[in-house]
C-alpha cells in the first residue's frame, strides 16, 4: 500500500543510493531529491545554491530579452503595416482622381 511505501522510504532512506523501482512515483522522487539536498555538506550546499542563482539569473535575462524582442517586433510590424496601409490608401485615392496633395493631407489627418 501507499502507507507501506512511505514506511519503507523513511526507514531505508539513509541507506539508499538510488530510489528503488517500486518507489518511482513523483512524490517519492521529490522526497529523495529533498533528502539529497539535506545530506549535502556546507560546501556542496553553497555550490548548489550558487548554481541555482546563476540559473535563475540567466533564465531572467533570457525571458526579459524575449519579451523585449517581441515588443520591438510588434512595434516594428505595426509601423510597417501602418506605412503600407497609408500607401495603399494614397494609391486608391489617387486612382479616384483626387489631387495628390489633398490625398496626402487627408491621410496625414488620419494618423
Amino acid at each position: 500500500s501507499h502507507f507501506d511505501k512511505w514506511l519503507y522510504f523513511l526507514k531505508h532512506l539513509s541507506s539508499m543510493e538510488d530510489i528503488p523501482q517500486i518507489l518511482r512515483e513523483p512524490i517519492f522522487e521529490r522526497g529523495f531529491a529533498l533528502a539529497s539536498l539535506a545530506a549535502m555538506s556546507e560546501d556542496e550546499r553553497g555550490a548548489y545554491d550558487h548554481s541555482l542563482k546563476v540559473y535563475w539569473d540567466l533564465n531572467s535575462v533570457v525571458t526579459t530579452a524575449k519579451d523585449e524582442g517581441r515588443a520591438q517586433g510588434l512595434a516594428q510590424g505595426r509601423a510597417e503595416g501602418r506605412t503600407e496601409g497609408l500607401n495603399e490608401a494614397l494609391q486608391l485615392l489617387l486612382a479616384t482622381g483626387m489631387d495628390e496633395a489633398v490625398a496626402r493631407k487627408a491621410l496625414n489627418l488620419m494618423t
